[in-house]
């Protein structure tokens, strides 16, 4: 019965799902936006990748925030084209989109859509992120330009409350110390 109860109790404190957050920075290497840099944000809950391995279609991002060529998009205005996953639940891939057509994020001359492709190797001397960028331009005839990314997990701050912890354990340890002399 106490079993029952501590697997009720403590259960839903590992079933809770986290927001997961990944930094971006893309470079035009071809077009008119050659050498323009933008960085931006993605983020998306993770119990998403709880299911099985595959394709996970429809929109998906809880946060996006991304400029490019004057254009500002969101997690509203962009759209996730596809998210896969690999059969342990981990992300293998991310697809997004200023416009998507599933199963393609259709370049069309004289637009402002952008193609964001991310994947992530998981290899054994670590992860490897790897990224392609596309896009296309209102002021050519030009279906798309390429660009790179370079992407990864965003740093997570340190909580306020280290910091008390950690004085605190300073404290316990000039008074030990204090102790220790008298």
């Amino acid at each position: 019965m106490a079993l029952v109860v501590a697997a009720a109790l403590l259960g839903p404190i590992y079933a809770n799902a986290a927001i997961v957050t990944y930094d971006f920075t893309v470079t035009g290497t071809s077009g008119p936006d050659t050498g323009d840099v933008a960085s931006g944000t993605l983020s998306f809950d993770n119990s998403i990748l709880s299911g099985p391995s595959g394709f996970i279609d429809g929109p998906q991002l809880s946060q996006f925030n991304f400029s490019w060529d004057g254009v500002n998009y969101n997690q509203s205005t962009a759209n996730t084209g596809e998210l896969s996953t690999y059969p342990a639940g981990y992300l293998s891939s991310l697809l997004i989109c200023g416009s998507f057509s599933s199963p393609t994020c259709p370049m069309t001359a004289g637009t402002h859509n952008f193609s964001l492709s991310l994947g992530i190797d998981y290899t054994a001397s670590g992860t490897v992120y790897s990224g392609t960028f596309e896009y296309a331009s209102p002021s050519s005839t030009q279906n798309f330009f390429d660009g790179t990314v370079v992407w990864g997990p965003a740093p997570v701050p340190l909580p306020a409350t280290i910091w008390l912890m950690l004085g605190g354990l300073g404290a316990f340890g000039a008074l030990a110390q204090k102790k220790r002399a008298a």
